[in-house]
This record gives C-alpha cells, structure tokens and sequence, in this order.
C-alpha cells in the first residue's frame, strides 16, 4: 500500500461524536479522511511519517479540500481530526482473527497487525472487516473516553548480582500496551565499593528501546534513597502491545560488591 494523495474514502462519520482542532507541523499535508499523528512537539503530521508519533484521529473531509502547509512554519494552519467513533483503513487479507485486535499505521490510510521497532502508532481495534479493509474503533490520544492513564512498573535489582553483560529482568509480559515515557532507579540499599558501575537498559521483545538508559556508578548509587535518572529520555521503540515482553539488560559492566535499587517505568497507557 502507499499514501493516499487526494481525498480518501475511509472516513467513515458512523458513531462520530468528537472532534479537535490540532495546528499542522511545518511542511505537513493533509487530505481529507486519512489518518493523522502527533510528533513529539506536538504538532500534527501525516501518519506513517515520524517516529514515536500519537495517534490524533482522522482528518475531516470538510469541503473535501486538502490543508497544505508546504513552506510554511509549525502551528502556521491546522486541520480538524474526528477523534472517536469508527474509520475505515485499508488492510491486506483481514479475515476474521482481526476481530477485536489492536492494529497500527503502515500508512495513513493503511493498518496491519505487525508492529515495527520504529513506528508503532496505534490506530485502535478491529470491529468488522472486509477484503481489503477494516473497521477500526478509533483509540486517538486526544479522546478522553480511552481512558488513557499512567501506571508505573517496578523491578527490584541486587546490583551484586550483575556480574557481566545480560539480562538483569528477563521477558516480563505485562498483558497490556503502553508506552515507555520515562525510565528512573531508587537506591534502596547503598553502595560503599568504589569504582564499580553497570549501564542498564530496557528492551521490547528483542528490540533495545532508543534512550532511558540508566548509568549507574558507586558514587551515584549513594545515599539511601536517592534517585538515579535516565540519561535521555525514550525516543524510539518504547511502545509495546498486549502481548510483548520486557527485560532490562546490563552492559559495561564493572561488577558491584553490593547495593539494591528499584528500577521504575513510567507507562502511558493505551486505553
């Protein structure tokens, strides 16, 4: 499948309840009924073009023209997204296994149930299929009713016990989907042995998440209670679905003598 260029068909007004008005990023072309994103300032762009971009809702077809900020500056024009309800994308051999599933942007006008490492914007579930198409419950970050909400995973760590490069948790699968937004360690037992250290990162399946990656030395693993903090924050594969798995791992290591932490994930979730 490619992009749609012109005015689409799969908007779909069936159960169309909310709308926003979200401004376009710079350069951001817009046609009616596809499907549009958020990138990371928070602008609007074209689905299938960033990564570690939201889903914001489908484009209204209003007067069936296209919205064309081509030279023009972020938040320059906007463009009105239908948030909720249903939206026909485009889909290759759905049968009816797709019922009920979670299915992501290849494109903006195309869906599919394979995810990869550095686009993974969620669309929403399947509620009916065709040949060539699905119906899709739309799950847009700007919809209150998807209850979207943070949680926080929690892994305690015997640094002593990191004796080399490897997993320190091993294929943890939550039963949920979310996103990584943050990764932080709390030091519950001190570390006193000089020179030791261990960098810490966390992966998805067997793919290493793209920042919230966690230094951790003798002198920053002291005092009780302080709080180690990710070197940069997550900015590709942090998404992960119902059925993924998470492990940390260690490398550079230079074995502690003693100390514990807790390692913590911030996690949007999806609905």
């Amino acid at each position: 499948m490619a992009d749609v260029t012109a005015a689409a068909g799969i908007y779909n007004p069936a159960g169309q309840v909310g709308y926003e008005d979200v401004k376009l990023a710079a350069d951001a072309v817009i046609v009616p009924g596809q499907a549009v994103t958020l990138i990371s300032t928070g602008y609007a762009d074209d689905a299938g073009d960033d990564v570690n971009t939201m889903f914001a809702g489908v484009a209204e077809p209003a007067g069936g023209a296209k919205v064309d900020n081509t030279g023009g500056s972020a938040g320059d024009k906007s463009v009105r997204v239908r948030t909720t309800g249903t939206a026909r994308f485009l889909a290759t051999s759905p049968d009816i296994s797709w019922l009920g599933k979670k299915v992501y942007f290849l494109d903006n006008q195309t869906v599919g149930l394979a995810v990869s490492s550095t686009n993974r914007v969620l669309a929403g579930r399947v509620v009916a299929f065709g040949t060539a198409d699905v119906q899709v419950a739309l799950m847009s970050a700007l919809a209150p009713s998807t209850g979207r909400g943070t949680i926080v995973l929690a892994f305690p760590v015997t640094l002593a016990q990191i004796t080399g490069a490897g997993d320190v948790v091993t294929n943890i699968t939550p039963g949920f989907s979310g996103v990584i937004k943050k990764v932080f360690a709390v030091v519950n037992k001190v570390v006193t042995t000089a020179a030791k250290l261990a960098t810490l990162n966390v992966e998805i399946g067997t793919t290493d998440m793209t920042g919230g990656t966690l230094a951790l030395t003798s002198a920053n693993c002291t005092p009780l209670g302080v709080v180690v903090a990710q070197g940069a924050a997550p900015t590709a594969g942090n998404r992960f679905d119902d059925d993924d798995t998470l492990s940390i791992e260690a490398a550079s290591v230079t074995a502690f003598a003693e100390g514990e932490i807790t390692v913590y994930l911030v996690v949007e979730l999806d609905n």
